[in-house]
């Protein structure tokens, strides 16, 4: 079940967003999701999400950790523009956590990456994201390993958090080839 098109979950929502926004893959069984925050005037306008300035980031990070966009499916906790591109509310994440859960079971990566907070409050419920970033847990209703990381968009604010970041899909990658369920 995807978010309908015509969702008016979050009333402060449906005024600010162009359309509601899709998770995406380029490939037919992605190794990888990744979950963001939620989209920003870029992604509202094109109704794909990491089309902007971060998922630019993204894009690079993920080559040059080897890892091919036929490989990655990308989505986010929430699913339409927030006023002011803010920070969605947890009420907001909430509304939309079926719609992930039940995409991401669909789509059946090996591995979930939360990038930022409102990932993890998504997938992990209320945790900050300092106590759990790096670290591996498996999802209690996927059963899928979930590993957070900070967001594009915040390395795009705080460009000394890249090397953390990177470290991060290192543990993922090898996650992936250590990991039996992979």
């Amino acid at each position: 079940m995807t978010a309908p098109k015509n969702c008016e979950r979050c009333p402060a929502l449906v005024g600010v967003r162009t359309q509601v926004v899709y998770g995406r893959s380029v490939g037919d069984a992605p190794s990888y999701a990744f979950i963001g925050q939620g989209p920003g005037r870029e992604e509202d306008e094109s109704g794909r999400p990491f089309v902007g300035q971060s998922g630019r980031v993204q894009a690079a990070l993920l080559k040059q950790a080897g890892i091919s966009l036929q490989d990655v499916y990308l989505d986010n906790a929430c699913k339409c523009l927030t006023p002011a591109n803010r920070k969605p509310k947890v009420p907001e994440i909430n509304s939309c956590r079926e719609f992930l859960l039940e995409d991401l079971a669909a789509v059946d990566p090996k591995v979930i990456i939360a990038l930022g907070g409102s990932a993890v409050d998504s997938l992990y419920g209320r945790a900050s994201l300092d106590s759990v970033i790096g670290q591996v847990y498996l999802h209690p209703v996927l059963g899928k390993p979930v590993i957070p990381t900070y967001h594009p968009a915040f390395l795009l604010r705080d460009p000394s958090k890249k090397g953390e970041t990177w470290t991060d899909l290192k543990k993922i990658l090898e996650y992936l080839k250590s990991s039996p369920r992979a």
